[in-house]
């Protein structure tokens, strides 16, 4: 069976080839991987950066003119109303793009999404796709004549509409799989919904089948490709992990993980630290983790001289942090298997919005998330508590969520006592599958079986 798979964004570079998601597959079928290099979407990865063993790796750049229009089309769908849509979640979009956006693209793509001018719209973009063809992915399909193609994918991007576009026209088999937990409930393919999804669990489904009018027989639970790495033992044990960041191996730790958006989390530290060496909270040992993408938040050059007592940067990533101000280049690909090693070291999480909270729940690991709403620029939570994804995080029993800086100390003494409950961390892991269903098979295992079913 031949086999091509489109990556176009660093994090499924990650979560895909990097976690050596299709490493069987690749094994039994030929399987050729297709990447737009020089795009920056792929965060400066080079083809020699790309381990795909002897699998053979295709440079197709992006069909800007396309892209724009796909682009078009799909804000303008994003803004009218939709079938499935809550009025809470179409407001909330409506708000986000607000803030992204001039608010004279909001009101003319508001007006291209009326009834009767919304088919007009459609109309003109369809026709303007017909006259400008993606040529050089047109040619590559003609050329590889694939049995299958795959598409690890955000659901929005460089690639998406035309794969499925001419997949269909050609009657190539499409397999797209969702790579983050917001995906199926905030992007979207416009051209069509005719292909297979692979989303993580019960929550995406779901969110597929209501919010992008997916047919229930094309969705698939399927777990997470970056969740295998949690299958296996960590590298090293707790002590030597902590030893390591110089932390007593005998302490309650907790990780603080960052978040993408632009929060203040020196000085959420800094208060944690002082409660700690001031006896308001317990004697503790503290890891911060910053987001690969998040840059350490909010003016970040307050962590290179600062000396915490009771605080360590994870080791993985403090030339990360260091380096931030000699760069542009905020995104970081962060190995796997260091995350799987700190969250083996820890008893707790803290995290302001990150994927990291999901991967403490499979583990077991008691999480708080910390809402920082009263901070002068908070307009990023403020959006983000109205998510559908989020929400639904937050109504999570298990789910400690401290609402404001205030109440975080308080909080954290919370966290500590759930965190050394036995029965809790088996809650924990039953309510992680709400999230991410879990399977004793590895994804690179199951995703052979699945391909070779259809």
């Amino acid at each position: 069976m031949k086999i091509l798979v489109f990556i176009e964004h660093n994090s499924t570079v990650r979560h895909f080839i990097d976690s050596g998601a299709f490493s069987i597959l690749s094994s039994k079928h030929e399987v050729k991987y297709v990447l737009p290099f020089g795009h920056k979407r792929l965060g400066g990865i080079k083809i020699e950066n790309i381990n795909v063993g002897k699998s053979e790796i295709i440079s197709l750049p992006a069909c800007d003119s396309r892209l724009y229009l796909w682009n078009m089309r799909f804000f303008v769908e994003l803004l009218r109303k939709q079938k499935g849509w809550k009025k809470s979640e179409k407001r909330q979009k409506r708000n986000i793009f607000k803030k992204l956006h001039p608010f004279k693209t909001y009101l003319l793509f508001r007006f291209l999404g009326l009834p009767g001018i919304f088919n007009i719209f459609t109309l003109f973009v369809n026709k303007k796709l017909k006259s400008n063809p993606n040529l050089l992915l047109n040619s590559l399909l003609k050329k590889e004549n694939p049995d299958l193609i795959i598409h690890p994918s955000v659901l929005r991007g460089l690639y998406i509409n035309d794969l499925v576009d001419y997949g269909n026209q050609m009657k190539i088999p499409i397999v797209v799989v969702m790579n983050s937990w917001d995906n199926p409930c905030s992007k979207r393919s416009v051209v069509s919904n005719n292909y297979k999804l692979l989303v993580w669990g019960p929550q995406s489904k779901n969110h597929a089948e209501r919010l992008m009018s997916m047919k229930p027989e094309n969705i698939i639970e399927f777990g997470a490709a970056q969740f295998d790495v949690y299958k296996s033992p960590a590298r090293f044990s707790r002590s030597e992990i902590l030893i390591n960041h110089r932390l007593d191996p005998k302490k309650l730790t907790i990780l603080y993980a960052g978040t993408s958006k632009e929060t203040d989390e020196f000085a959420h530290l800094v208060m944690i630290d002082d409660a700690i060496s001031s006896g308001e909270l317990p004697k503790i040992n503290i890891i911060y983790r910053p987001h690969p993408w998040g840059a350490g938040g909010r003016n970040p050059k307050r962590f290179i001289n600062y000396q915490f007592k009771n605080v360590s940067i994870d080791l993985s990533m403090r030339d990360y942090l260091s380096n931030i101000q000699k760069s542009n280049d905020v995104f970081y690909s962060a190995d796997y298997l260091d995350t799987r090693d700190i969250i083996e070291s820890i008893d707790a999480v803290i995290s302001p919005l990150s994927t990291i909270l999901v991967e403490c729940m499979v583990m077991g690991k008691a999480p708080l998330c910390f809402m920082p709403v009263d901070e002068k620029e908070a307009h990023h939570f403020m959006l983000s508590k109205e998510s559908t994804h989020v929400k639904e995080m937050l109504n999570i029993k298990e789910i400690l969520v401290v609402w404001g800086r205030s109440n975080l100390i308080n909080g954290i003494r919370k966290l500590i006592a759930n965190s050394s409950d036995k029965k809790f961390s088996k809650k924990l892991k039953k309510s992680s599958e709400f999230f991410v269903k879990n399977y004793k098979l590895t994804f690179k295992e199951r995703i052979v079986k699945y391909v070779e079913s259809l």
